[in-house]
């Protein structure tokens, strides 16, 4: 269908497994821009399983003429899930209705894993014999059938004792004892049948406790554990949970164990706070509930300080072959920091630092800070001059001003800053102009005037003050753009 913004649908899935053991498979979502979406679905297949207790029913020798003999039978969900039984039933075969079910406390009755139910069966013969039964239990599929064999006898009532009058004082005897000659003994009774063998599954997981290693709010970490069959039957898993904060079981490939046979468990954990957290691993089969403690710790994420470069300044823009330059830096709130050059990068251990430094051509030098996840940087690049070219020289300033700062200027009309160039390479010359001024509630000084020229001399009449104090430098420019030293600052004071 379509989805509006922010609108949800539902996909409903059906688990019908045909085999026992995990099972998996896959949805597919496609949207109108074809882009696939998956979802995995995962399950276990296991077969219902019920015993009978006991395991064959008995009756005592049944008296002919006497009320029906009644005993009862438990039906005992033996599986890892649960089954309704859906009929139960008697198979007497020629014998007749020997055998009648007395009471029904099954049929129609949903089972969890070791849930029981009864069923009591009268048993009424008409004559002596021996007769036997199967009482056949079914689940609601109708595919399985639980048999239970039942047996018995009936007798008829022994014989009362006439007694009678004594004749002539002699005692009265019965023919039978008189004649019939010493009784045959009675044969010895049979030897009672071995015990079955029993047998049972058991759950050893390969740790007692789990134990996750501290993590940041929102880090998910992963642990898997073993579990094995150490009994002597067939292990059933119906459900693997976890019921705590933080905690989730990721998956498993646990469906059934013969003895001996191993499984595996993953579980993750994603601290939502900081603090600690608990809970237990509850794993549910055909045998008793096995729980595995669980622990983690969430701790509180910092987050990281933006860094800052506040200096990357060279001693000099311009060297000769050979020539060295102290290249100073200073940084704040860096966590890393490194110096790249080409293909070159050296780990700075130290916020701050001069490092004297020997280009071997022009060179570019980089300084990276980083801090979590942001990551900034600064450059400069010092030029090598070639052999025999001749140094480029900063200007000499000649007026207005000087540079101690005495004396005014008129300012009323045109003000040139005139220099006087002293290297031949200088093709253009850049000037500053700064006036003073208070910054961030201290006196200081704050530029008006940046401009490139190619004359010795720049009228600023338009940038500056009447009674104000000024000062301004001029640096050497060649043809590649390379920029000399800056020559010294003059001071100089607009009057009137």
């Amino acid at each position: 269908g379509v989805l509006l913004p922010d609108a949800t649908c539902t996909i409903e899935t059906q688990f019908m497994p045909q085999t026992v053991g995990p099972q998996a498979a896959t949805v597919e979502i496609i949207d109108d821009g074809q882009t696939v979406r998956t979802v995995t679905l995962r399950g276990v297949g296991a077969v219902a399983e019920a015993g009978f207790k006991p395991q064959a029913l008995e009756f005592e020798p049944f008296v002919l003429g006497s009320e029906p003999a009644v005993r009862t039978a438990t039906v005992r969900n033996e599986g890892a899930v649960a089954f309704t039984v859906e009929r139960i039933g008697l198979d007497d075969g020629e014998q007749g209705t020997v055998f009648s079910i007395a009471s029904d406390n099954c049929t129609g009755q949903t089972l969890d894993t070791r849930d029981t139910c009864t069923i009591d069966i009268a048993f009424e013969a008409p004559e002596t014999g021996a007769y036997d039964t199967t009482l056949t239990v079914s689940h609601q599929t109708g595919s399985t059938i639980w048999t239970l064999p039942i047996s018995g006898s009936a007798q008829t009532a022994p014989a009362a004792n006439p007694g009678g009058t004594p004749r002539l004082g002699l005692p009265t005897l019965r023919l039978p004892d008189i004649f019939a000659g010493p009784r045959p003994s009675a044969p010895p009774p049979a030897p009672p049948a071995p015990p079955r063998p029993q047998t049972r599954a058991a759950l050893t997981p390969s740790v007692e406790a789990i134990a996750f290693a501290a993590s940041p709010v929102g880090r998910q970490e992963s642990q898997r554990i073993a579990l094995t069959n150490s009994g002597d039957a067939t292990l059933y898993f119906a459900t693997i949970s976890i019921e705590a904060d933080g905690f989730t079981v990721a998956g498993t490939d646990c469906g059934l164990l013969e003895p001996g046979e191993s499984c595996d468990v993953v579980l993750n954990f994603t601290p939502p706070e900081a603090g600690e957290f608990t809970g237990d691993l509850v794993i549910n089969s055909n045998i008793s509930p096995v729980t595995v403690p669980v622990r983690g710790t969430g701790t509180a994420v910092v987050q990281p300080r933006s860094p800052q470069i506040l200096e990357l300044t060279p001693s000099s823009t311009s060297v000769a072959p050979g020539e060295s330059v102290d290249l100073c830096y200073n940084t704040v709130d860096a966590e890393i920091l490194y110096l790249e050059s080409g293909s070159t990068q050296r780990s700075l251990p130290n916020a701050s630092e001069c490092l004297t430094v020997t280009p071997q051509g022009d060179t570019t030098y980089t300084l990276i800070a980083q801090s979590g996840e942001e990551r900034i940087s600064q450059s400069v690049t010092i030029t090598v001059e070639e052999a025999g070219a001749q140094p480029l020289l900063p200007p000499v300033p000649l007026s207005p001003g000087t540079p101690s700062g005495t004396g005014a200027t008129s300012c009323a009309g045109a003000v040139p800053l005139q220099w006087r160039s002293v290297s031949e390479a200088a093709a253009r010359f850049e000037v500053v102009l700064q006036q003073e001024a208070m910054v961030d509630g201290q006196a200081g000084w704050s530029t008006v005037l940046q401009e490139v020229t190619s004359g010795d001399q720049l009228d600023v009449s338009g940038s500056v003050t009447d009674f104000g104090l000024h000062r301004w430098q001029v640096r050497s420019l060649d043809e590649a753009g390379n920029a000399s030293a800056a020559s010294e600052w003059l001071y100089f004071l607009c009057g009137v």
